[in-house]
């Protein structure tokens, strides 16, 4: 790590004018998605030693399994392949501790659910920040490592064979998506929401931090926002499935973008 120069400096300054711009814009665009007042149904048997453990076990096992199974993954792929195993791992030790495959929505009595149209219009709104944020990031990377954040998803794609491009393609596209909302939206923002000391807007934050937190340093400000979108998603429609859709959704951009970009970045 460096420190900025004068001009990279100034250049952040400067940016943070548009990310202002872009997030009020998204804000705006949140505020008249509608309020609701779901009831949260209980995740089971959980306590907090429980998400803790789950913790230690996504990030330990992913890369214990990287480190086992590098030299028979390609180089690119195996990271994010130990990453969906062993969040496989967490989910199902937080299943066994408590008891259900995954906590139910929230009470359909208490709230209309929403549908997946309203989830991805909600998506939709955020993408302003995101886009800027994205942008922002890219240069707060390089003042401070010296490098920009890589641009494609899976590095290592173009050069694997089908079998394990698909399966990298599964993990990202299906797998993340799944695993990590179950995890943090399922169990994580739930327990923290139904617990006095947090409450639902306090569960949304630290949720997303958490998210963030447990991706690539180089983006934790995206993931951050982007955490932000899915938890919001969740917690306004009631349905985990439309937080799980809009992740997959974005995963897809995410990993088509950045295949066209690191196709674009190589050619002469």
């Amino acid at each position: 790590m460096r420190l900025p120069e004068a001009g990279e400096f100034l250049l952040l300054l400067l940016g943070l004018v548009p990310v202002g711009l872009a997030g009020l814009a998204s804000a705006l665009l949140l505020a008249h998605r509608g309020r609701l007042a779901p009831r949260i149904l209980s995740c089971g048997r959980l306590h907090g030693a429980d998400l803790l453990a789950a913790a230690v076990l996504y990030l330990g096992g992913g890369r214990a399994l990287a480190f086992l199974f590098g030299g028979s993954v390609p180089a690119g792929l195996d990271a994010p392949l130990a990453h969906a195993a062993s969040g496989l791992l967490a989910w199902l030790f937080l299943r066994l501790r408590a008891g259900s495959l995954a906590p139910r929505d929230w009470d359909e009595e208490a709230v209309r659910p929403a549908d997946a149209k309203w989830a991805l219009g909600t998506w939709a709104r955020g993408l302003p920040l995101l886009a800027a944020l994205l942008w922002w990031n890219r240069l707060l990377v390089e003042a401070l490592t010296g490098e920009p954040p890589p641009v494609e998803a899976l590095p290592g794609l173009p050069g694997a064979g089908a079998a394990w491009g698909a399966a990298a393609v599964l993990g990202v596209l299906v797998l993340a998506p799944l695993v990590e909302e179950v995890l943090f939206r399922g169990y994580l923002f739930r327990w923290l929401a139904i617990s006095p000391r947090f409450g639902l807007r306090r569960a949304l934050l630290l949720s997303s931090l958490a998210f963030a937190l447990l991706h690539d340093p180089r983006f934790w400000l995206p993931m951050a926002w982007l955490g932000l979108l899915l938890g919001w998603t969740f917690w306004r429609s009631g349905q985990l499935r439309h937080a799980i859709l809009v992740h997959a959704l974005h995963n897809a951009l995410a990993l088509a973008s950045g295949l066209l970009l690191g196709a674009s970045s190589t050619t002469p």
